[in-house]
């Protein structure tokens, strides 16, 4: 994946398409081929669609600090300078979201509009309760009940995915619905180069300190923002909290539940989240 120099950081993205400018923001422990499998070639038949590594992801360079969402969302500014994309829709998933919102609350001027599929705000929902050990403890119960060996060390937020993966290949001729995309090993192998990364950045960065850092986006910040908003969350989804919260706050904001699904619906439901997000793009053109 090409790398682009920033006047702060060193990038991985890439560019596919031409059209209006869009942007596809992944989630922690992921990387562009969250998008780029299924989604980004379906969006670029209309729009310029830019793709990168979050900083400490895949191919981007991994720095001790500044892992907040200011932090990346200042980060998504150089890029978008370094592209000279002036103004572009923003699309993210789960961290990804939080990163485009704040994006959107320091330079509003510079969104077109706002897609947030299934993401958490740590001002509105904030990480490290009770319920979420709860709920993470239970979800690696039931991945292991499954047959699926977690190995030590897997994030907690990819357990899900087993989940997603298998309800939405019911009824189907493949239960892989990602060919190429989960490790030959299972979901999580430590040996990997891309599981090692990951690791660092959890152990040798200033990461897991930094998501509890609100960096300025506060209630009163989000609700600031006025930007046309879509908010897409699943059905059982633990960041619901978040969405409500978002839906009461945002001034011009729409929401869609999908039913039956839980946070990696994108994967899953690819068909289903560009027939969702299409629409609502072309009315923000």
């Amino acid at each position: 994946m090409p790398r682009i120099r920033t006047r702060t950081i060193e990038l991985a993205g890439l560019q596919l398409g031409s059209g209006p400018d869009l942007v596809l923001s992944h989630g922690l422990a992921a990387n562009h081929a969250f998008w780029y499998l299924q989604m980004a070639p379906r969006f670029a038949s209309h729009y310029r669609v830019t793709l990168y590594d979050l900083r400490g992801h895949g191919g981007s360079e991994l720095p001790a600090t500044g892992y907040t969402t200011r932090d990346f969302a200042e980060d998504l500014r150089a890029l978008m300078d370094a592209q000279a994309l002036e103004r572009a829709h923003l699309v993210g998933h789960s961290f990804g979201g939080a990163i485009s919102l704040h994006f959107a609350a320091l330079y509003p001027e510079r969104v077109r509009s706002l897609t947030l599929i299934d993401s958490r705000l740590h001002a509105l929902q904030p990480f490290g309760s009770d319920d979420d050990r709860d709920y993470w403890d239970g979800q690696r119960e039931r991945t292991e009940a499954r047959g699926h060996h977690v190995p030590p060390g897997t994030p907690r937020w990819l357990l899900p995915l087993f989940e997603e993966l298998e309800s939405s290949s019911h009824g189907t001729d493949s239960p892989d619905m990602l060919p190429g995309l989960l490790p030959e090993g299972g979901l999580w192998d430590p040996k990997r180069r891309s599981s090692k990364r990951w690791l660092k950045l959890v152990n040798e960065t200033t990461l897991l300190a930094d998501l509890r850092d609100e960096a300025g986006l506060d209630a009163p910040a989000i609700a600031a923002i006025d930007v046309p908003t879509l908010l897409i969350y699943g059905e059982r989804s633990l960041l619901l909290k978040t969405c409500a919260e978002l839906d009461r706050l945002l001034p011009d904001v729409t929401t869609r539940i999908l039913s039956g699904a839980g946070h990696f619906f994108p994967l899953a439901r690819p068909d289903w989240v560009i027939d969702t997000v299409t629409p609502f793009l072309e009315q923000c053109a």
